[in-house]
């Protein structure tokens, strides 16, 4: 950090060059953890306050849409937007081979060999 402050670096540039390389593994874990959690959260809401007293989740609301409103399209789209929420999500936090290995197959469609 100091040689890049003599080097006349900026605190911006020292922030987002230099600490934050340093720390995007950490970063990478606790926003995968965070987004799981969320997403995770339709049993409690669920369970608690069945959706009641402003409690509406994404999860709650694909759910009420689906099976008590029998909105089939609303709540298929709301299912669809929660998946790609989450499909980003192991193909970023996961090793580098894994996510480069999947991105290979998706992109050449064929078959992920470990």
């Amino acid at each position: 950090i100091e040689a890049a402050i003599v080097d006349g670096a900026g605190p911006f540039q020292v922030f987002f060059k230099i600490k934050v390389p340093q720390i995007s593994g950490t970063i990478v874990v606790v926003w995968t953890t965070i987004t799981l959690v969320v997403l995770k959260i339709f049993d409690i809401v669920f369970a608690m306050t069945n959706g009641q007293w402003q409690t509406q989740v994404l999860a709650n609301y694909m759910f009420d849409k689906l099976f008590r409103s029998n909105n089939w399209g609303v709540g298929s789209a709301s299912a669809m937007v929660i998946m790609l929420l989450v499909l980003p999500i192991p193909m970023t936090s996961g090793s580098k081979t894994v996510g480069v290995m999947w991105s290979q197959a998706i992109c050449s469609n064929r078959a992920v060999r470990p």
